[in-house]
């Protein structure tokens, strides 16, 4: 984890977040949307597209941190603690990106669909507006839960493993949000994992409290398998952020392979 003079002030950080903003536009050769939040409701167009490209590791960050966390606002910024907490959580989400895209762009080269994808949801303007990050993550059968910070992978490192498709960091911008993104996002994620060889069955967790989240994946049919009520998340406070008992559901879906078309929109370009 970075040191605090690594991180700078909480206005570097903010700078920084407009200028990855205007590289991601730059090299996607789009425009700023100049119509009004509601034209653009009725009128948004989404392409979903994989990403392979580390580069955009922080435009991911940024878009993740303000869907989990919320805008960091000038006025936050009078809490030098908080703004550090945010820096710091930031970096590590970053990190955590750039091992994943960096895994995911190496087995792009092969043969093989490799471990996993992010899938990111562009808008007609070529404004990246969400993501999903799928991957063959490691289950422990005997303790029975995701080791996700073990990273994707394709081996099983140890006796009672598994490797099982799985959803993480569904994150969509503030305006795209009710707009559907997150399903086309889900459903593409269906379609792409049904290419790798026996996955059949799609897992993800949430929080109990996410209700919007809950709603939209019972809707996609999945189902909740497990409730942890002792597991722990970053929860962003009025004095800081801290880690809190935040009950979790584990749902699952199983994957009807239909044969042909599907994943056509998830495989065609790479970002």
């Amino acid at each position: 984890m970075p040191s605090p003079k690594q991180q700078g002030s909480c206005w570097q950080f903010q700078q920084q977040t407009h200028d990855v903003h205007s590289k991601f536009r730059r090299r996607s050769s789009a425009v700023v949307p100049q119509m009004s939040s509601a034209d653009k409701a009725s009128s948004m167009s989404i392409e979903i597209a994989p990403l392979v490209d580390p580069v955009y590791a922080r435009t991911l960050a940024i878009i993740c941190c303000r869907s989990f966390y919320g805008e960091h606002k000038p006025m936050d910024s009078v809490n030098i603690f908080a703004s550090l907490q945010r820096a710091l959580l930031f970096e590590e989400i970053v990190g955590d990106l750039s091992r994943r895209l960096v895994r995911y762009q190496s087995m792009s080269r092969t043969s093989d669909l490799g471990c996993g994808r992010v899938l990111t949801a562009v808008d007609d303007e070529g404004t990246l507006v969400g993501f999903l990050d799928l991957s063959l993550t490691l289950y422990d059968t005997v303790g029975n839960e995701f080791l996700v910070s073990e990273g994707p992978g394709l081996t099983l490192p140890r006796p009672g493993m598994e490797r099982r498709a799985y959803i993480a960091n569904v994150a969509v911008s503030t305006e795209a949000r009710r707009k559907g993104v997150a399903e086309k996002l889900m459903r593409q994620a269906e379609a792409l994992a049904l290419k790798w060889v026996d996955c059949d069955e799609l897992w993800l967790e949430v929080s109990e409290s996410n209700l919007a989240a809950v709603s939209l994946y019972k809707k996609l049919g999945y189902e909740v398998k497990l409730l942890d009520p002792e597991s722990k998340e970053v929860v962003r406070g009025p004095l800081g952020y801290s880690m809190e008992i935040s009950p979790r559901l584990r749902f699952a879906k199983k994957l009807q392979r239909a044969g042909g078309g599907g994943e056509q929109a998830a495989t065609e370009s790479e970002v």
